[in-house]
């Protein structure tokens, strides 16, 4: 009898425990019908970098979507490249594959890579995802020299609309009475009313105070896999002065926005509070880049039309290295709880 009453407090002990795991782990092993649809899938990646070179020694992590059978949704494989810069891996997977490669010395590139999906007869036929084993080249850039810039999101609400108001682009506020900005570096002009939620319009237009300040449209972007994006060097010169223009339009169905998003740059360079000598030699000047466009958001039954930028400016004059060391932000410490790459 007491034999048998061990036995019973062994398998409630044992009940206990496994519903204890099984709580501790409750995706690993989806129910049949929550299951989404795996086949094989492959890929070789070849790393180099800004030269074109075989950047040797690279560490890649390849990681194959697969929430079926891995709790945290990916079933990982990591390797160093061979001689010709390549690595391949093949697994289980549902179609896309989160690519990461290091080195050091080297700012980490990842790359999202998606199959294709337009013919999942095939693909359940053959049980393999295509296109079979791409080859997916990503750039590895060097860490060079980078520096404490000013870097910030910023923008607002206009308090008025069809009045131009000044915008200091260093401090990212309106100037008195509006706000607290030291120095004019823009004028911002907003138009726009809302009428329901399927008719509204807002337009901005933006132009420079100083004659020699300015934009540069950066409308290709080389090896964007990397987590520096940008140019390392802003260009001395070629700053334009001409007035930025952005509107939106919803009438019923119709919605219209300008620039379309394909035209839009990604990205600028930008110059500003330049100073020229007698003999017209620059004396000082702070450059830095825009990352993506200026943004126009719509308004609403209790908001105007509102804008939005993201700036890196290095603030040292004359100066036009733009690669920034995200350690060493110099916003004031209210800001720095954004997170931005180099």
């Amino acid at each position: 009898m007491k034999a048998n009453k061990v036995l019973i407090i062994l398998c409630v002990i044992f009940a206990l425990c496994a519903s204890v795991v099984a709580q501790d782990t409750p995706d690993l092993f989806p129910a049949e019908f929550e299951r989404e649809e795996s086949y094989r899938q492959r890929i070789t990646v070849v790393v180099k970098d800004e030269g074109g070179e075989i950047a040797k020694g690279a560490k890649v992590r390849l990681r194959f979507a697969n929430g079926n059978d891995f709790s945290d949704g990916f079933h990982d494989f990591a390797g160093e490249v061979d001689e010709e810069g390549k690595f391949s891996g093949e697994a289980i997977g549902q179609g896309w594959v989160k690519v990461e490669v290091e080195k050091r010395g080297y700012y980490v590139s990842r790359k999202d890579v998606g199959s294709d999906f337009s013919q999942p007869e095939r693909i359940r036929r053959t049980g393999k995802f295509e296109p079979w084993n791409p080859t997916v080249e990503l750039i590895l850039k060097k860490i060079v020299n980078p520096i404490p810039m000013l870097v910030k999101s910023a923008g607002d609400v206009p308090p008025v609309l069809g009045k131009g108001l000044e915008w200091d682009m260093i401090e990212g506020d309106w100037l008195p009475p509006h706000g607290e900005g030291r120095q004019a570096d823009v004028v911002l002009n907003f138009e726009g009313g809302y009428t329901d939620s399927r008719n509204y319009s807002g337009k901005m237009e933006i132009s420079f105070v100083n004659g020699d300040d300015g934009l540069i449209a950066i409308q290709e972007l080389s090896g964007e896999e990397s987590a520096l994006k940008f140019p390392r060097m802003a260009p001395e010169e070629g700053y334009h002065q001409k007035k930025y223009l952005s509107s939106l339009i919803k009438k019923g169905r119709s919605y219209e926005i300008i620039p379309k998003e394909d035209d839009k740059p990604k990205g600028y360079f930008i110059r500003l509070r330049s100073e020229r000598n007698e003999e017209g030699k620059l004396t000082a000047a702070y450059y830095g880049k825009i990352v993506g466009d200026f943004s126009l958001v719509a308004p609403s039954w209790d908001t105007n039309p509102q804008f939005w930028y993201v700036s890196y400016m290095n603030m040292t004059s004359l100066d036009r290295n733009l690669e920034f060391d995200p350690s060493k932000n110099l916003v004031p410490r209210g800001f720095k709880n954004e997170i931005f790459e180099p």
